[in-house]
């Protein structure tokens, strides 16, 4: 379909191939990829390419639909390799999930005929088709319906990964036989402090949750996470198992999907735990759950009573003061409302 000054716009038929510029955080692809799977399902012979950071295209080598993917490295020599690559596959659209310059600029180069996204940064002339944002704010992952053109489900559903077997054997190995349950507990945020509960806290959280219940803690996160949890006194107790930077991003998905439980801050780790159905709490600052947060079946979000913002600054004072106000009798009692399972 052609626009009225001869460029390509969205059509409700589906491209023959479609471009899909990803998010480049773990939690803002696993909101994507619910609509992403929607499209996918109702256009089964169409083909597309997840273009990704490097760093996240871990995420995107788990997903069943995403059989051909591009990575695209954030400098400006990768910026026109990944062009030239995603031109060769000759797109005839390309949904950009990403709200940058830089993510409209790939579509550009690569001389994609339709290229689709929500406007802002200044970036209304690389795109064909411009998705007027919500009136009033949604939902992230209703955002992603509105971009693909598709009417978003009620509830919302979660995304769909397919964990490699490779992966569960190696997590079934690393855990041998350590007593259940398992808390999976995830006390980082790549966003930074504004969304960091303090780590003795999830140490404090952890030791109540296996006073109730026994188990195991699995300390998940970056290598960077070790050293304040050891300083919280994580590893003085049998039940601590410390996986910080031990990880490959399947295998930490394995070892989310065997856990009973998890605990983690507003991250992309609480993403990839809704998303693997494990019964979580997730701890916000001053981020407007209602927007972001995790799509699961058993989720509950814990915060202090305030006003709530999409976009929080790394160092928001407003944002640590809202989570030191967050006690650990508070995210102890919702994880004993989380689990164990109903029946």
């Amino acid at each position: 379909m052609t626009g009225s000054a001869g460029r390509s716009v969205w059509s409700a038929e589906a491209p023959a191939r479609l471009a899909v510029v990803c998010p480049t955080w773990v939690g803002d692809g696993l909101m994507a990829l619910p609509a992403l799977q929607a499209w996918a399902a109702r256009h089964p012979g169409a083909a597309w390419t997840a273009v990704a950071k490097p760093p996240a295209m871990p995420l995107w080598a788990i997903v069943p639909e995403a059989a051909d993917r591009l990575a695209w490295p954030a400098t400006l020599g990768g910026l026109r390799t990944a062009a030239r690559d995603l031109r060769r596959r000759r797109p005839d659209a390309a949904v950009i999930f990403p709200n940058s310059v830089r993510s409209a600029l790939l579509a550009w180069l690569a001389r994609i005929p339709c290229r689709r996204g929500f406007p802002g940064h200044g970036r209304r002339g690389l795109l064909t088709d411009v998705v007027a944002a919500p009136a009033a704010p949604v939902h992230q992952v209703e955002e992603g319906f509105r971009l693909l053109g598709l009417p978003a489900p009620s509830p919302l559903p979660p995304a769909r990964l397919e964990v490699p077997s490779s992966a569960r054997a190696a997590a079934a190995a690393r855990m041998g036989d350590a007593p259940r349950p398992w808390l999976a507990v995830m006390p980082g945020a790549g966003r930074g402090p504004a969304k960091r509960w303090a780590p003795e806290r999830f140490v404090a959280a952890a030791r109540e949750f296996h006073r109730q219940f026994g188990g195991t803690t699995l300390w998940m996160g970056a290598a960077g996470d070790e050293s304040p949890l050891r300083a919280a006194g994580v590893g003085g107790d049998g039940r601590d198992r410390m996986l910080c930077g031990g990880t490959a991003f399947a295998e930490w998905a394995a070892l989310l999907e065997a856990a009973d439980a998890a605990l983690a801050n507003d991250s992309g780790g609480a993403h990839l735990a809704a998303t693997l159905g494990v019964p979580l709490v997730a701890i916000f600052g001053a981020t407007d759950p209602r927007i972001t947060a995790p799509i699961g079946p058993r989720v509950r979000v814990v915060q202090a009573g305030g006003p709530g913002s999409r976009a929080v600054a790394r160092r928001s004072g407003e944002a640590t003061r809202r989570l030191d106000a967050v006690s650990v009798d508070e995210v102890a009692r919702a994880l004993l409302a989380v689990y164990p399972p109903q029946p």
